[in-house]
């Protein structure tokens, strides 16, 4: 039997409209470390190493990529209307994971400092622009000033906080300094 990574498990059954859950095993032991839920054919429900969320797809894809020690084992369930808390076609997986790679590649190019303090800049930019991302790590700056204490007190990922970090900064929505006030 050859084995499937993710983006190949969920395309093979994205085309047969499979409902049920895909169980995400790590290991020779197979430890349990999430399950994807398709309603026919399509992601309703992603939850992997505690991260319940879309971007725990993304998280699952850079993992297999990363490691190769995941198995992806599927069972046929009913799904209650319940369980659906995203619907997410594999086109859009696919489209999402470039990005979240791509933002990693980003993230590498720059060294941020979790000492650094951050500042708002509320004269500068437009609210109605930012991403649900960027308002979230806002509300954090607003109240955390350093970045270790950004990432360290949300509940998102922390390529996706430093990422929203850099967009912020780009859109001059934040000021830096390497003071330990501002």
């Amino acid at each position: 039997m050859s084995h499937l990574n993710f983006i190949e498990t969920i395309e093979e059954h994205a085309l047969l409209n499979f409902t049920g859950r895909i169980n995400i095993l790590q290991g020779e032991r197979r430890k349990f470390c999430g399950a994807i839920y398709l309603l026919s054919g399509d992601v309703v429900y992603s939850q992997y190493l505690g991260d319940v969320s879309k971007h725990s797809l993304y998280k699952v894809i850079v993992d297999d990529i990363k490691h190769g020690d995941l198995s992806f084992v599927p069972e046929p369930e009913v799904i209650d209307a319940s369980m659906v808390i995203i619907n997410i076609t594999l086109e859009e997986i696919k489209s999402g994971a470039r990005t979240y790679i791509e933002n990693i590649q980003k993230l590498k190019k720059y060294k941020i400092p979790e000492t650094l303090s951050l500042k708002v800049d509320k004269s500068i930019f437009d609210m109605n622009s930012l991403s649900y991302d960027e308002f979230h790590t806002l509300t954090l700056v607003s109240e955390f000033y350093k970045v270790s204490e950004v990432i360290n007190n949300s509940d998102m990922e922390k390529t996706r906080i430093l990422t929203s970090l850099i967009s912020l900064r780009e859109k001059k929505a934040l000021r830096v300094s390497n003071r330990n006030s501002i």
